[in-house]
């Protein structure tokens, strides 16, 4: 919580975007070249920025993706950075459009609790850190319209953007929060030894 977030001009960004950032290494499984198709089903005038962090982002299939885009110049390849937590903290969303495999992606519970709100796929894991609608979004895997008509809600409705965000963040802190889980597998422990 005591991460201070960058301005989108520290990052040589225009400062009336829109910005979905997505934080992974780039493996098979997070089907990024859905994520990037993505981008092509949102409207022309959308300010739309998508930046994406970590390590071999930017292979020939990804950037020939981009290429082909509408606005190409809406997707930054920022690569692996130390200071990640301070762009995903001023992104308006934290994106993810794994396709299986993981249980709970660290990266989604740490924009969570940084107040980002987080549109991802409908994996097993990821699925259920979300309150769909409330917290963020959860949309089919590898569906690129479902992806942008997300994130195109998410765009034209800032205020409930950012009050998604504040909703996630109070979600990590009830459901997440290992003190109360401890306290929840007591609970549950202390019932079964009463029985």
């Amino acid at each position: 919580e005591g991460v201070e977030a960058f301005t989108p001009a520290d990052l040589n960004l225009p400062e009336n975007g829109f910005y979905a950032v997505c934080a992974a290494n780039n493996r098979r499984m997070k089907g990024i070249p859905y994520l990037l198709k993505s981008f092509g089903c949102l409207p022309a005038d959308a300010t739309v920025h998508l930046l994406l962090l970590g390590k071999d982002m930017d292979t020939e299939e990804n950037k020939k993706i981009v290429a082909s885009l509408p606005q190409p110049e809406n997707i930054h390849f920022l690569g692996w950075r130390p200071d990640s937590l301070r762009i995903v903290k001023m992104a308006d969303t934290f994106i993810l459009s794994s396709l299986y495999g993981e249980s709970i992606t660290k990266s989604v519970l740490e924009g969570m609790s940084l107040g980002t709100p987080a549109l991802i796929s409908n994996i097993p894991g990821n699925r259920e850190m979300i309150e769909d609608g409330v917290s963020g979004y959860v949309v089919p895997k590898a569906d690129p319209q479902a992806m942008a008509t997300a994130l195109l809600k998410m765009y034209q409705n800032p205020q409930k953007t950012q009050m998604m965000g504040k909703e996630a963040l109070a979600r990590i802190k009830n459901r997440f929060n290992s003190e109360n889980t401890i306290k929840g597998y007591e609970a549950a422990y202390q019932k079964l030894a009463a029985s």
